[in-house]
């Protein structure tokens, strides 16, 4: 085997046309650096190949390098099954099947790079087309980046969190709202704990034709800080609540056409009180008040309160309407209203009335059977007259007139005319006994003596008072 030794001043030059063998319990190199550089393999640009180094780092820690400073432009390949170091430190980690890449060897396989912009990239360029898969218990990072080159045009900024661990311990969500498209989940539902968002979107593309749009608002805490149901209509069908019961403290239904109000602390439908009541149109938001549109609205008890008038306000007091365990409907009950009850308006109708005092201008007695006109403005059974009088049977509506059935007390009794006269005669109507016509001679003769004595009593007066 022809073989050389030079020695010069400066190096051993050991040239030889075969291997070079050393057999030794140990191989020791006291220099710091060892070159693999054939020449004929440059691909790169000139310069000495450095592939061992002993050298010591920045933080003035010594380490050994492979390929250091970047000699070898393709940088180093572990050819075998595995590579095993506590730490590896390169500005790329190549990892390669060669029955699974057709490309073995060239520009691919970049498992892990530490970018230029000082990002760590898991699969640069998406060499590995079935992607990154995590075999195991879990993966454990502070951050988690998912970035679309496509979509995102801060690719490679601090944009793109998807998952961060915020310094309070929670798990974030799109940190910063980076995607500007929202946060979507698809597939059948997500469960939480809890979850902090701005909008949650709801949307079935089966039932919305612009699912995927900017619709599906089913959540959104706007910016005047309320929780909006139903953003912007976009579900047509509106809100169902399926299920036993919605508790809220307070819910307020605002139409911004017709409140001008819209979004302040107005529109208060339904309100339950610090006093424990259930409040409707709590303020007077609605000004044009309550309308119950259907066949019925169904209470125990009705309380109508007006706070000027009532110092009982948010006391049982107020009790306009309640049904009674004896299945009786009692207005104002217990008497809460201390000025009684007053109807205003035509009249008020009812098969019967009970109660310890009436307030009302007339009352109206009919009964259907008997008066043709029940549904007239006849049945004047009292009226109080504008000349301050207690009229019965006012226009003479019951054609049968007015009949007493048992006694009638009275401490003063006045009657004007002759039929009023008539009937202050004795023996014009006995106590159970029906009224007997007199003849006209025995009335103008009783005329005639009432003159008489009226006479008298004045010449009476004027002897008393001469």
């Amino acid at each position: 085997m022809p073989s050389d030794v030079q020695l010069t001043a400066d190096d051993v030059d050991l040239q030889a046309d075969a291997s070079v063998f050393v057999s030794a319990p140990a191989l020791r190199v006291t220099g710091t650096d060892i070159f693999l550089d054939n020449t004929t393999r440059h691909t790169g640009p000139p310069g000495t190949r450095r592939a061992l180094v002993h050298d010591v780092n920045n933080a003035n820690v010594e380490a050994l390098v492979l390929n250091f400073g970047g000699d070898y432009p393709g940088g180093v390949a572990v050819h075998g099954s595995h590579l095993e170091a506590r730490q590896l430190h390169a500005r790329q980690v190549r990892v390669i099947n060669p029955n699974a890449s057709p490309d073995e060897g060239a520009p691919g396989g970049r498992a892990l790079t530490h970018s230029d912009d000082d990002a760590l990239v898991l699969n640069e360029l998406g060499f590995y087309s079935a992607g990154v898969r995590v075999e195991g218990k879990h993966l454990a990072v502070q951050r988690l980046r998912v970035v679309n080159p496509n979509a995102s045009k801060d690719t490679g900024s601090p944009g793109g969190r998807a998952l961060a661990h915020s310094d309070d311990d929670a798990l974030i969500v799109n940190e910063d709202g980076t995607y500007k498209g929202g946060v979507r989940v698809q597939g059948s539902h997500l469960a939480a704990g809890q979850l902090h968002t701005s909008q949650l979107r709801v949307i079935n593309p089966n039932a919305s034709p612009d699912a995927g749009q900017p619709g599906g608002r089913a959540l959104t805490h706007s910016n005047e800080d309320a929780l909006v149901i139903n953003e912007g209509g976009f579900y047509s069908a509106g809100v169902k609540v399926e299920g036993k019961h919605l508790a809220v403290q307070q819910l307020r239904v605002v139409n911004p056409n017709a409140s001008p109000d819209a979004g302040q602390p107005g529109g208060r439908a339904l309100t339950h009180s610090n006093e424990d009541a259930l409040v409707i149109n709590e303020g007077g938001f609605y000004s044009a008040g309550v309308t119950v549109e259907g066949k019925h609205l169904a209470v125990q008890r009705l309380r109508v309160v007006n706070p000027n008038a009532s110092q009982d306000t948010g006391a049982p007091g107020g009790r306009a309407l309640a049904q009674s365990d004896d299945d009786a409907l009692i207005v104002n009950e217990d008497g809460t209203y201390k000025g009684g009850v007053r109807v205003q308006g035509s009249h008020l109708e009812a098969k019967q009335l009970h109660a310890e005092q009436v307030h009302a201008r007339q009352i109206r007695l009919i009964n259907p059977n008997a008066s043709p006109d029940a549904d007239a403005p006849g049945g004047r059974a009292l009226t109080h007259s504008d000349k301050d009088a207690l009229v019965l049977n006012e226009g003479g509506f019951y054609s049968a007139g007015v009949t007493v059935e048992g006694s009638l007390n009275v401490s003063k009794l006045q009657a004007h005319g002759l039929g009023s006269l008539i009937a202050l005669l004795p023996g014009a109507a006995l106590p159970g006994q029906p009224s007997t016509p007199l003849p006209l001679d025995i009335i103008k003769e009783l005329l005639e003596l009432r003159h008489l004595v009226l006479e008298l009593q004045n010449k009476v007066a004027a002897l008393e008072n001469p």
